[in-house]
């Protein structure tokens, strides 16, 4: 489609978990302006579908990940298994994993889905998103938003944006000068 960055924000990334999910339904906290993942006792590794195939999205296009999210919750694993076309099922080799900083503040995490071989001339259906390696009752993961990019100097402005202005006015962003940023 041309843009920059694919931004996925509270106000339309809700209908985009979809299918296979391991989790209580995911809700929006208006206090928060952020979707909200809890993990219940019924489940031991909980999990949901982020699906954006209907978008036809080139992984040549988006080969960064950026990830905004929120938790108390410390030293805990996520995990991605990205899905494309050619590879739509959860699979151990396309499975980054990142440690979550949980002091209740927004953080950033990038993605380089480029390493992997699945993510190279082929269509983005989206990723399955193990938010919590194991969690306890009760845990709580917010997201911010979720962010395909088109290089990694996108991917550091969008973590930029969304650690410093978020919150100064939801749902806007502000482009530095000289960048070139259009969203979707």
């Amino acid at each position: 489609n041309g843009n920059k960055v694919y931004f996925a924000s509270v106000d339309n990334a809700e209908k985009l978990f979809t299918g296979e999910s391991r989790t209580d339904n995911v809700t929006y906290d208006s206090k928060e302006d952020a979707l909200v993942f809890r993990k219940n006792e019924k489940v031991s590794d909980p999990m949901v579908t982020f699906d954006v195939s209907a978008d036809n999205l080139s992984t040549n296009d988006y080969p960064y990940i950026a990830i905004t999210y929120k938790t108390t919750t410390s030293g805990e694993n996520s995990q991605l298994f990205l899905l494309t076309s050619n590879h739509p099922l959860a699979a151990i080799d396309a499975q980054p994993r990142y440690s979550l900083t949980g002091d209740g503040k927004y953080h950033t995490v990038i993605i380089d889905a480029s390493e992997y071989e699945c993510w190279t001339n082929d269509t983005i259906k989206g990723f399955r998103f193990d938010y919590f390696g194991t969690g306890n009752v009760g845990d709580t993961l917010y997201i911010d938003s979720i962010a395909f990019c088109a290089d990694l100097n996108h991917a550091n402005y969008m973590k930029w944006e969304r650690e410093t202005l978020r919150g100064s006015a939801p749902a806007e962003f502000y482009a530095a000068p000289g960048m070139d940023l259009s969203f979707s």
